[in-house]
């Protein structure tokens, strides 16, 4: 697991898209904010001039959880 963590937006694509250069062959999973999601998808699909993302995925936090944990998430989320 690596954890970016930036004072700007900016920063932290720029941060990220190097991590995703250097890890391309792996299973990449990105965790953005619900509504900044498909911002931070075209972001990374942008500046590493993808045209799919087959080994990367973008989900917010909750969806997440749902995956790991179905059935205690909302006991364990809030909005």
């Amino acid at each position: 697991m690596k954890i970016i963590t930036s004072n700007t937006s900016r920063g932290a694509y720029l941060a990220l898209a190097e991590q995703l250069k250097a890890t391309k062959d792996a299973r990449n999973i990105v965790i953005a904010p619900d509504r900044f999601a498909v911002a931070v998808t075209r972001a990374i699909m942008e500046s590493l001039d993808l045209i799919t993302m087959g080994n990367i995925e973008v989900v917010p936090f909750s969806k997440l959880g749902e995956r790991f944990i179905p059935d205690q998430i909302r006991k364990c989320l809030t909005p």
